[in-house]
């Protein structure tokens, strides 16, 4: 098969925002519940979001004010502050 053209279907994401060390709480309580574990560290005087994916053995790490966006409830990916503005809309 040749190298074809792809446009990708209209699809409604969601996404965590992650402020501050709350926003880390809800999200990894939410993605709990969605079969994924992990956990919140402070190192020195940074705050992390780590969580794994058994299933696909992926394991994403988040700061603060990053976003962590979810497709058909699955994580798609972890993105910065400027990645998200060039990327994605809120509605």
């Amino acid at each position: 098969m040749a190298l074809v053209d792809l446009d990708r279907q209209t699809v409604t994401l969601k996404g965590f925002q992650l402020l501050g060390p709350a926003d880390m709480l809800t999200a990894l309580t939410a993605l709990g519940n969605l079969n994924y574990r992990g956990n919140i560290k402070l190192d020195g005087a940074v705050w992390t979001l780590q969580v794994q994916d058994a299933q696909r053995h992926q394991t994403i790490t988040a700061g603060i004010n990053d976003w962590i966006i979810l497709e058909n409830n699955a994580i798609a990916s972890a993105v910065t502050q400027v990645e998200f503005d060039n990327l994605y809309a809120t509605q």
